[in-house]
């Protein structure tokens, strides 16, 4: 399945293209190292090369094709400057049609609600476009700050998943947020 191209007020959502790789590297070049332990630390100079790039492009067309992993690279429709990205990474589709939804905005860009907008355009479209049933943000329970932006674009906490996630060499529990049409279409409006 193809994905669209997707604007929304401040934000342009879509697939990476070669040349967007001055800007891919220009948002390494400028992050802030990690910021807590969710934040990710900016690719050093020695990786953000074009091969690199070449290669992230070829990744996210194989998992596309495949129906694997749908990758929208976040753009300020402003200055063009790449900020971050939302996947749609499918889970099991018949009978389920059930996907995991991640998002990342870069950290010098974080608190001025670009996840929160961008979500709100690519969630209808993962249920819409993609025709996914189901989407699941499987969130760490201390993620504070992602929790906030799950419950501002109305995804609904199904609860606790117990021991789900295998990290810091144990199973951890995770909060689950889910939409499905039913349920996303009867809380919040896409813009």
């Amino acid at each position: 399945m193809k994905r669209k191209i997707y604007r929304t007020r401040r934000l342009i959502l879509r697939p990476f293209i070669l040349s967007d790789f001055s800007k891919w590297k220009k948002a390494h070049e400028i992050a802030a190292p990690a910021q807590d332990k969710f934040d990710l630390n900016p690719l050093p100079a020695e990786r953000c090369t074009k091969y690199e790039f070449k290669e992230l492009l070829m990744r996210q067309r194989r998992n596309e094709k495949a129906d694997r992993l749908y990758v929208w690279n976040v753009f300020l429709r402003k200055t063009g400057a790449y900020i971050g990205r939302i996947d749609i990474a499918t889970i099991i589709r018949e009978p389920y049609e059930m996907a995991n939804l991640g998002y990342y905005i870069i950290n010098i860009y974080c608190g001025k609600g670009y996840a929160k907008e961008a979500l709100k355009k690519l969630i209808p479209a993962g249920l819409h476009d993609l025709k996914f049933h189901r989407l699941e943000a499987i969130i760490d329970t201390d993620n504070f700050v992602s929790i906030k932006v799950a419950k501002k674009v109305g995804l609904y906490r199904e609860g606790i998943k117990k021991h789900y996630w295998f990290q810091n060499k144990r199973w951890e529990d995770q909060v689950a947020f889910i939409a499905t049409p039913e349920l996303f279409n009867s809380r919040i409006k896409a813009p």
